[in-house]
């Protein structure tokens, strides 16, 4: 190997050792995220059960933590569930996407090192090796991410929205803020369901 050839090898191994660490960063990121969005939509269908006293709770927490007697109305919490479910949700996509961007970046740089080592195999854990023998579970698990739980988001949303329209009796403003939030999810989550299939294919 020529003193060019290594030098440039050690310069992308140290990259790769790089970005692979930065995966693993947004991999746990992406895992709090998801937990975090299904503890938002685990809240909305509390509230749909139970306005009311989900309302009342909220208060008393609120109260409890800042400690200044603020009350929140109905259709100011429906506003920031609807705002916290958007902003995390989108949050989480755009991590997905980063993630599946850094791993193809990955496969390429394993391709570049392989070639300057004269060797196919010199490093191929995210790349061959990872892909060689591909678990069942691992394809269920890409399902759930990239499918189910989409979809999953799609279908709490527009019952909630359902239930604020026929239901909860809120002004047309509250009922507006919730469309465009709704609207917003919907626009980010087939967005990713696009880029993250095409990304597959």
């Amino acid at each position: 190997m020529k003193d060019t050839d290594s030098k440039k090898l050690e310069v992308l191994y140290d990259h790769y050792k790089d970005t692979s660490l930065q995966v693993i960063e947004l991999n746990k990121y992406r895992e709090r995220l998801f937990v975090y969005v299904l503890a938002i939509i685990f809240l909305q269908f509390v509230q749909i059960s139970f306005s009311t006293k989900f309302v009342d709770l909220s208060n008393a927490l609120l109260q409890k933590q800042i400690g200044i007697n603020f009350e929140l109305g109905q259709e100011l919490l429906n506003g920031f569930l609807w705002f916290l479910l958007f902003s995390i949700s989108f949050r989480y996509f755009q991590n997905n996407v980063l993630v599946n961007r850094l791993y193809s970046y990955l496969h390429k740089l394993e391709e570049k090192m392989g070639k300057l080592a004269s060797d196919s195999n010199f490093i191929t854990r995210e790349g061959k090796n990872y892909l060689n023998g591909y678990p069942a579970f691992s394809d269920w698990a890409h399902f759930v991410y990239t499918w189910l739980f989409p979809l999953l988001l799609l279908t709490v949303a527009s019952i909630r929205m359902f239930f604020c329209r026929f239901f909860d009796n809120q002004s047309p403003l509250s009922l507006h803020i919730g469309g465009f939030f709704l609207l917003t999810i919907y626009i980010s989550t087939i967005l990713y369901m696009v880029a993250v299939h095409q990304k597959s294919k």
